[in-house]
C-alpha cells in the first residue's frame, strides 16, 4: 500500500493566495495524502476558504490557532498535527508540479536518502526571478554534509522536501532565531542524505513566505540588529545550535568543537565576515579619534 504523505501548511492573513495553493496541491497525481493547514488566527477570509476547501476534499484537514503564536511555533503545531508515514512543508504562495509528491515519495522509498525535494522556481512580482541552487549533500560523512550545506545553501529549497515526519519529531524544535531553518535543515543532513530531483519542481515567490530580513526580524520579534547584521546572527544560531543540539551529541565535545570551526570558517570566508569586521573596528577607531582629536 502507498503510503500517506501529510502535506504542512501554516498560514496567516493570506487567504487568496493560499486558495491559489491549494489548487496545486490538491492536483497531486500521488492521491494519498492530507493537507493539513494551520490558520495562525488570521484576521482575514482564511477560515471560510479552509471551512470551503474541507468541505469539497476529505483530504484537506483545518487547525486555527485561538491566537497568532508566531510561525515558527505554527510550523511545528502543523507537523505535530501530521498523521501520514511522509511529511512535507509547504507555503501558502507555493505550486508544486502535479508529480512533485508522487516523484520525492518514488525517490525517497527507492534510495537511502533521508530527504528529497524537486528544484525550486523562485519568482518574484508574478516573473521569474532564478532556479534555486539544487541541494544535494550525499557524502557518507555526516559532518561533511552539514559543512557542503553551509557552503552551498542560498533560498534553502530542501526545506519543503519530502522526510519521513518521524525524523522531524525526532529532533529539537526549530530555533526561533534569524535563518532558524538552517541549523533545522544542517541537523537533517547530519541525520542522512538528502538530494534534489532535477525532473520536478516547485514555483516559489519571493516576496510572499520569502521575505526580507527585516520583515523576519520583525514578525519573530527579534532584535533590529539580527536584520542588519543577519550574517553574523545567523552565524551565532548555527554555531550554538552545534555546541548544544542533542543530534550532534554522538561527536563529543571535541568533534563538536571540529564541527563548528569547519562551518564557522566556511561561512566566514563565503560571507566575507572578516573584512566587515575590520571595517567595523576600522570605524570605531576613527570615531575615537575624532572625539579624542576633533
Amino acid at each position: 500500500m502507498r503510503p500517506l504523505v501529510s502535506i504542512g501548511l501554516p498560514t496567516y492573513n493570506r487567504a487568496e493566495k493560499l486558495a491559489r495553493a491549494m489548487e496545486f496541491l490538491l492536483a497531486q497525481d500521488y492521491r494519498q495524502i492530507e493537507v493539513v493547514i494551520s490558520d495562525n488566527a488570521s484576521t482575514d477570509s482564511t477560515a471560510e476558504v479552509c471551512e470551503r476547501l474541507r468541505r469539497l476534499d476529505s483530504r484537506v484537514r483545518y487547525i486555527r490557532q485561538p491566537s497568532n503564536i508566531g510561525p515558527t511555533a505554527n510550523y511545528r503545531k502543523v507537523l505535530e498535527a501530521a498523521t501520514g508515514d511522509l511529511y512535507m512543508a509547504t507555503a501558502d504562495d507555493d505550486w508544486p508540479d502535479a508529480d512533485y509528491v508522487s516523484k520525492c515519495v518514488d525517490a525517497l522509498r527507492s534510495s537511502d536518502l533521508i530527504l528529497v525535494c524537486g528544484r525550486s522556481h523562485m519568482y518574484k512580482d508574478g516573473k521569474f526571478s532564478h532556479d534555486s541552487f539544487a541541494t544535494s549533500l550525499t557524502q557518507d560523512s555526516p559532518t561533511d554534509r552539514v559543512v557542503e550545506y553551509y557552503r552551498t545553501v542560498t533560498d534553502n529549497g530542501a526545506f519543503h522536501g519530502l522526510i519521513r515526519r518521524q525524523a522531524l519529531l525526532d529532533r529539537p524544535k526549530m530555533p526561533k532565531t534569524m535563518g532558524g531553518d538552517w541549523p533545522w535543515m544542517a541537523s537533517i543532513a547530519f541525520s542522512g542524505k538528502i538530494d534534489t530531483l532535477e525532473s520536478t519542481g516547485i514555483i516559489k515567490h519571493q516576496g510572499g513566505a520569502t521575505r526580507s530580513f527585516e520583515d523576519i526580524a520583525s514578525t519573530l520579534g527579534l532584535p533590529a540588529w539580527q536584520a542588519r547584521y543577519w550574517t553574523e546572527a545567523i552565524l551565532g544560531a548555527v554555531l550554538g545550535d552545534i555546541a548544544r543540539s542533542p543530534v550532534y551529541a554522538p561527536l563529543g565535545p571535541a568533534g563538536r568543537l571540529r564541527l563548528a570551526t569547519r562551518v564557522a570558517l566556511t561561512l566566514a570566508q563565503r560571507w566575507k565576515i572578516w573584512t566587515r569586521w575590520r571595517g567595523y573596528v576600522g570605524q570605531l577607531v576613527r570615531a575615537g579619534v575624532r572625539r579624542r582629536f576633533p
